[in-house]
């Protein structure tokens, strides 16, 4: 992986562009270090699709919660709208 970034980054420099202010992974815990250490400014999040997994695995019922897709579709639109809202600021 940090080989990965780091090839990424050389390219990013000799096209002489600035680098990405946020890298979104699928498992942030593992890839932050990494990230972390090619492009130090850069955020590291959790992409929507696995932070929403992780979430409905913790609430109430679980799969049996009849809920669960509607709060899916509440987290993955509050997500989307709010960085896209947020994003011209």
């Amino acid at each position: 992986m940090e080989e990965l970034l780091e090839g990424l980054k050389s390219c990013y420099e000799k096209l002489d562009q600035p680098l990405p202010q946020m890298v979104i992974v699928d498992n942030c815990c593992h890839i932050r270090s990494a990230v972390n250490k090619a492009i130090p400014d850069a955020q590291v999040g959790l992409d929507v699709f696995h932070f929403i997994m992780r979430y409905l695995a913790a609430i109430l019922n679980g799969t049996r919660n009849p809920q669960r897709s509607a709060v899916a579709h509440d987290i993955s639109k509050a997500i989307l709208n709010s960085r896209a809202s947020g994003h011209g600021e």
